[in-house]
């Protein structure tokens, strides 16, 4: 059967037709969608150089492609698909058309195989070929423009020398690709307007048709239930049919689209999901040029459609419209019409295998047609089907997105919550946890830095400078109901105090939540050492403390398996001068000190991080340790002056506080000074 190329004309070409007719410790879960989350290929690709690169790096003049308006690459969105690493390398697209310019500079190194179907030799005197295979694949070389995926792989099929065309030939092409493991096959062309099967179209309530035709109507036009089955063989489980809806400029698309919607006797798409029709939306007037999404019911009997599915399903739009690339005779031009929009989408196919090679055919066009822009003037559903393909949307995770726990891609997930507010370790010694892999609904692999939910805070529950003097550093961390302390006197100037606490949601001040494990409580057993002497008129203090905190934690939904004993340290050393050294009833003071608050000193959480997958579905695990022994010991200086008041009912306190090696501070320091004042009632 003979039809005639889709968008073949240049300039205007093809008689479009516009149609007229959706704290960091807090429970809250991670926005993937708000933060610019690095994917990574399963075996090539996604290199490290890409890190550092923005969507504007790749907004080059090529990028451009010599547009007259809108780019259609910016139209949508490629350079945000570039940026993240993803560039169609190691895809191939068949393109089944008139051959290709294998000399053309923007060509020459794209053509991985070729097959001529035609007898008259691969080359393209006609340009359409050449033209639909430099919007999927020209080369990125700094001259013209370049493709959507300009890193793939062609295999090129010439099916025709003029500008007619044979869909039982671009079927045996279809095979060849599927049998070299192309990603898709591009087929730009369509039936011709037919009259005759338009008059027995009858319109349905839901804007819908069927036609009254007793072949047509029940097996498709020209048998497209049938030729399903055959194209169902010749695509294979993986490859899919791109195909131009079209440029007739008739609210449906029937003919060959209908493929996309033959049902068999099970009730199930032939064709299972594996096909795209393609219209044309005119980036710069924003409506669709050509055929729309409309329905037409492949097979109608009982008084009801059988079909499992409506082409609006499976339509999505690309910029057709004025599109540069290259043509014949080494040249370039514009051409126009749903043949140079449907190459994009077939170009967006190779970018997103590329990222993701486990991924169907099935759920490689789904992918497409989900993340499509529904933003687009005036949308309708039976004209613009899914939307406007969106590369920026397509390459972030989409659906229930989280951390996988079953080992399996296809297991359950967990939302991606929660964070870590730790005294002195730094988002550096969570390093482990820089890279977690997560999944979405289509089990594709993203990567996420967790180590933004890293919070340094300041856990320092008492400080010598306040206090004025020795105090129980330990005992700070708990309420009076959750701590008992033993004090036992060595000697006049010695003193030993055993005590422990527990409490609840912490441990000596830090917090975990969500996908970094919940911490319910924790008991901490410590002892204090307490000397005094006094030394030139000085009363000369020193205190050394020593604790071991057992973390109970929650590790379930989380990547967190569980936590080590903890073990810390304290020290005060200072010394104090009466202020009357002549009357001792006096007991104002003033006092100097240095000290180091509760630090941990060993002591680790163990996580089982999602590191990669396989294309088989088993998720790769590996097991991490984070160190909580902090980068930088806290030391702090203290000096405060007491002054007794009301023969010692009451007193004065000014002190002063420098910190050094804060890590909850911006430059790592923090001064401070105040005052209190004590009544004896």
């Amino acid at each position: 059967m003979m039809c005639l190329l889709s968008g073949c004309g240049g300039g205007g070409g093809g008689g479009g037709l516009a149609v007229s007719d959706e704290p960091a410790v807090e429970e809250e879960r991670f926005d993937v969608n708000a933060i610019g989350v690095r994917t990574y290929a399963l075996n090539e690709g996604g290199s490290d150089s890409t890190d550092s690169l923005e969507p504007s790096d790749f907004e080059t003049a090529e990028y451009w492609g010599n547009a007259y308006g809108a780019s259609p690459l910016d139209v949508t969105h490629f350079s945000n698909a570039y940026a993240r690493g993803w560039t169609g390398k190691g895809s191939l697209i068949v393109i089944a058309d008139t051959g290709i310019d294998a000399s053309h500079i923007d060509l020459a190194g794209k053509i991985k195989y070729s097959i001529d179907y035609s007898g008259a030799g691969l080359t393209d005197a006609n340009g359409h070929g050449s033209h639909v295979a430099g919007i999927v694949a020209a080369v990125k070389n700094d001259i013209g423009m370049h493709g959507a995926a300009f890193d793939a792989d062609l295999a090129i099929a010439k099916v025709t020398s003029g500008w007619s065309y044979s869909f039982q030939v671009a079927r045996q092409a279809a095979a060849w690709g599927r049998d070299l493991g192309a990603v898709a096959i591009n087929m730009s062309a369509a039936y011709g307007r037919d009259y005759s099967f338009e008059s027995t179209l009858v319109k349905l309530s839901d804007g819908s048709y069927y036609s009254s035709d007793p072949y047509h109507g029940v097996n498709g036009y020209y048998n497209s239930r049938d030729e399903a089955y055959a194209w169902k063989a010749a695509l294979g489980s993986d490859q899919v049919l791109v195909k131009a809806a079209g440029n007739d400029g008739t609210i449906y698309s029937a003919g060959h689209n209908q493929l996309a919607t033959a049902t068999d006797e099970n009730g199930s798409l032939i064709l299972d999901g594996q096909m795209l029709i393609v219209g044309n939306w005119d980036a710069d007037g924003r409506f669709l040029r050509g055929n729309a999404a409309g329905n037409v019911c492949v097979t109608w009997n009982d008084g009801r459609c059988h079909d499992a599915a409506k082409i609006q399903d499976s339509f999505i739009m690309a910029p057709g419209t004025y599109i540069y690339s290259t043509y014949h005779n080494g040249g370039y031009a514009y051409l126009t019409g749903t043949s140079m929009a449907a190459p994009m989408v077939a170009g967006a196919l190779a970018v997103v295998h590329q990222m993701w090679p486990h991924m169907s055919g099935k759920n490689l066009a789904k992918l497409l047609l989900v993340t499509a822009d529904k933003t687009v003037d005036g949308y309708d559903v039976t004209v613009h089907g899914q939307g406007l393909l969106d590369m920026e949307m397509a390459t972030r995770p989409y659906g229930a997105v989280g951390i996988p726990t079953t080992g399996r891609t296809s297991g359950s997930v967990t939302a991606v919550s929660g964070g870590v507010a730790v005294a002195g370790a730094s988002p550096a010694q969570f390093v482990a946890l820089s890279e977690v892999m997560i999944l979405d609904t289509f089990e594709r692999d993203f990567y996420v830095d967790l180590t933004t939910r890293i919070l340094p805070i300041d856990t320092r529950r008492s400080n010598v400078a306040s206090a004025g003097g020795i105090m129980d550093h330990y005992a700070a961390f708990f309420e009076s109901e959750q701590h008992v302390a033993l004090p036992i006197n060595l000697s006049k100037r010695a003193r030993l105090t055993f005590g422990m606490g527990t409490v609840e949601n912490e441990f000596l001040g830090n917090r975990h939540s969500g996908s970094f494990g919940q911490v319910k409580s924790s008991t901490t057993t410590y002892i204090n050492f307490d000397y005094n002497r006094d030394l030139f008129g000085l009363n000369g203090f020193a205190q050394l403390a020593g604790g071991m905190t057992r973390p109970e934690v929650e590790t379930k939904n989380s990547l967190l398996t569980g936590a080590s004993n903890i073990f810390s340290s304290s020290w005060t050393v200072g010394a104090e001068m009466p202020v009357d050294q002549a009357n001792f009833s006096n007991k104002s003071k003033i006092g100097l000190a240095l000290s180091q608050p509760v630090t941990i000193e060993q002591g680790q959480l163990n996580y089982r991080i999602p590191v990669g997958r396989t294309k088989a579905g088993s998720v790769t695990y590996e097991t991490q340790s984070v160190d909580l022994k902090p980068a930088m010991r806290e030391f702090n200086i203290a000096s405060y002056y007491d002054w007794q008041l009301f023969d010692g009912y009451g007193h004065f306190r000014l002190y002063a506080e420098a910190r050094h090696n804060l890590a909850s501070s911006k430059n790592n320091r923090e001064a401070r000074i105040g005052l209190q004042f004590f009544m004896a009632l």
